[in-house]
């Protein structure tokens, strides 16, 4: 249970954080508008939460296994050479402790990743009810990112009949 607040609380302070940069408000009306976002737009922040966790397992998957397999060549090659002695007990050791570095920065690299992601997409979200109010569609992102989040809108359109465009946020 108190998991569970705290992740809330983590996730509420980076989207009202959002807000204050993007906008100037103060925290408690940032937040509040950063909520209101959130929520017309779930099925998006949903949909990138999902796929976001899934891509890093990969990716942290991916950084410790490469780091460890390198690292595991380069001791052993260097045991052949005889610049180490190569002892299993030396080696295990070392393992275990580029394991630790490697997953460490592995998780540090998501955390900044994950991040990332949810402020483009929170900014992109802003931007696109404040254009639509206009009668335009997102003026600030790129081709690919606005082709791959409207081919996201049609998807969930048919799937729901809502567009998930927050119109008052101004």
């Amino acid at each position: 249970m108190i998991d569970c607040a705290e992740r809330f609380v983590k996730f509420f302070n980076k989207h009202a954080f959002t807000e204050v940069a993007l906008k100037g408000t103060n925290f408690c009306s940032s937040g509040s508008n950063a909520m209101s976002v959130i929520v017309s737009n779930t099925l998006r922040f949903g949909v990138l939460h999902g796929l976001g966790s899934l891509v890093m397992i990969f990716a942290k998957l991916f950084i410790v296994s490469t780091v460890c397999i390198s690292c595991y060549y380069l001791k052993k090659t260097n045991a052949e050479l005889g610049t180490d002695d190569g002892k299993l007990a030396d080696m295990i050791g070392s393992m275990i402790f580029i394991f630790l570095i490697s997953l460490i920065v592995a998780e540090l690299f998501a955390h900044i990743w994950e991040t990332s992601c949810d402020v483009i997409l929170h900014c992109y979200c802003i931007d696109e009810a404040i254009q639509s109010s206009k009668g335009g569609s997102a003026k600030h992102a790129s081709k690919n990112l606005t082709n791959a989040l409207d081919e996201a809108r049609t998807i969930q359109t048919r799937k729901t009949g809502n567009t998930g465009l927050n119109q008052s946020i101004a």
